[in-house]
């Protein structure tokens, strides 16, 4: 199996002139927005906090910024960004698919509206 990518767009609540698309590897591993250091800047995020972050690699610290809203299949939702690396390709962690209620399908490389949900949009509150 290969990875999923998605073209996305996201843009600075804040100023929505500041804007990127892009395409992104879908990794159900990660929690949040991982974004290269570039993008962030580009898009002018706002800083919120330094936190440590573990990765396969061990624990590192990273910054988190806020103030992102991010655009998927006429889908959205504002996310915290995960500043990563400018040689690393953008990862859309699981807290934007959840919002955005996507279910990722490994085996059509693709991901779609959450099928129990009758691909219409929902978000869960049980």
């Amino acid at each position: 199996m290969g990875q999923v990518k998605v073209d996305f767009e996201l843009i600075n609540i804040l100023d929505k002139n500041k804007k990127i698309t892009a395409t992104g590897i879908i990794d159900t591993g990660a929690t949040l927005l991982c974004l290269p250091k570039k993008m962030i800047e580009k898009l002018e995020l706002e800083f919120i906090r330094d936190v440590d972050i573990r990765t396969t690699n061990g624990k590192v610290k990273r910054r988190i910024y806020g103030g992102a809203r991010i655009f998927i299949k006429n889908r959205s939702a504002t996310v915290d960004v995960v500043e990563i690396d400018d040689d690393l390709p953008p990862l859309i962690g699981v807290v934007a698919l959840e919002v955005m209620d996507f279910v990722v399908y490994p085996d059509k490389l693709d991901i779609f509206p959450n099928p129990e949900h009758n691909n219409e949009y929902m978000i869960d509150m049980l």
